[in-house]
């Protein structure tokens, strides 16, 4: 997989890197001028500072990029030695040049130090230099696989999330078509009404369903539904769906309780059998929407080929809506079948 540059320190803009080595050269000059008074602080901060730019900068967008990043261990070190070979001399002739002035006060220093003792000293300076850049650039290599394999993950459940979503509206419409297309054949009255129903559910469906969507509004879906549903038959079924629910505004996401009373119908042998029945219940607590669907036992099961998106499609969507904050219980008996779902109230 490919790894974008990451956002670290030459990620940011120039102007806040400006600021940032502003401030550094404010605290070395702070501290060199304790030590050796502002004149020759002055003289000595702005070379040194200079040093650790090119030393930062070179290990930071060249070496570790480059060689240590792609497992070039040889030549990253190889840079690394040859980068202080080349600014310890440099490092050496800013301080000894600047103890060779005339009341210079880092001549003591030096003196007690030795040539042996400054080389050391630069040495470690430029060192923790070359150190600080390339841990930071690694730490920043390190965030931007993170960073970049979490949006791979989020844009993987996305599209899981649409396609599941998508499976869903396609399985209630070809249900729906097949009730008004019996309707048609019995040359019923009801045809009308039930394409006005229809149509309805199709507005839901193409304009509503794109973002979470009101409870208010998947109710109306349920009872639209519904309302279908019975149209199809010539006497009472019995399909009944209770909203409890202190808020109606409550947000969730669309098409999520109607496969549970899709897939309880088709279940109950409802219009078929006169003891079947389907009840819907929804509540609401300080936490959660509770969705409960009891349905009688068809005597027949449904063909295999019916559907079998409904129970499957919405717990695959809770797992990636809800992942650890949400319950599904399936209770079964020979005369009924019981489901709940319990999402976060948004």
């Amino acid at each position: 997989m490919r790894i974008n540059r990451p956002a670290g320190f030459s990620g940011y803009s120039g102007a806040i890197q400006a600021v940032s080595w502003v401030v550094v050269f404010f605290f070395m000059l702070y501290v060199a001028a304790f030590r050796l008074g502002w004149p020759y602080a002055l003289l000595r901060v702005p070379p040194v500072m200079a040093c650790h730019l090119v030393n930062f900068y070179v290990c930071y967008s060249w070496l570790v990029p480059r060689y240590y990043e792609r497992k070039r261990y040889a030549p990253a070190f190889a840079g690394f030695l040859l980068l202080l070979l080349l600014l310890t001399p440099i490092r050496m002739a800013i301080e000894t040049r600047l103890a060779a002035l005339p009341g210079s006060p880092s001549m003591p220093l030096l003196r007690a130090a030795g040539s042996r003792g400054l080389r050391g000293f630069v040495l470690v300076s430029e060192l923790l230099v070359a150190l600080f850049a390339s841990l930071l650039r690694l730490a920043a290599r390190q965030r931007a696989q993170k960073k970049q394999l979490a949006e791979a993950e989020r844009l993987q459940l996305e599209t899981e999330l649409r396609f599941l979503k998508a499976q869903t509206s396609p399985h209630f419409l070809f249900n729906t078509i097949n009730n008004i297309y019996a309707l048609t054949l019995a040359k019923s009255d009801k045809a009308p009404a039930a394409l006005m129903k229809l149509s309805a559910l199709l507005r839901y469906l193409l304009y509503e369903c794109h973002e979470k969507v009101s409870l208010q509004k998947e109710m109306e879906a349920l009872h639209s539904y519904a309302e279908l549903f019975r149209l199809r038959y010539q006497w009472p079924v019995s399909l009944s769906i209770s909203n409890e629910a202190r808020d109606q505004h409550l947000l969730l996401e669309p098409l999520l309780l109607l496969p549970l009373l899709e897939n309880a119908v088709k279940h109950s042998a409802l219009g078929t059998d006169a003891g079947a029945y389907v009840v819907m219940d929804v509540r609401q607590d300080d936490q959660y929407i509770m969705a409960t669907v009891v349905n009688s036992k068809a005597r027949r099961p449904a063909e295999p080929g019916s559907g079998g998106i409904g129970l499957a499609n919405i717990r695959k969507r809770l797992q990636i809506l809800h992942p650890g904050a949400h319950a599904l219980s399936i209770h079964e008996t020979d005369a009924y079948f019981s489901v709940q779902i319990k999402i976060p109230a948004a």
